[in-house]
């Protein structure tokens, strides 16, 4: 249970990086 609470911990902070480069991608790129 240890072991799958640190993996999700691992995913949330790995997708929140991914979004916040989605965002700065976006910033850089005014449509």
């Amino acid at each position: 249970l240890e072991f799958e609470d640190r993996n999700v911990k691992k995913e949330k902070k790995e997708l929140a990086a991914y979004q916040a480069y989605i965002e700065s991608q976006k910033q850089k790129t005014p449509e």
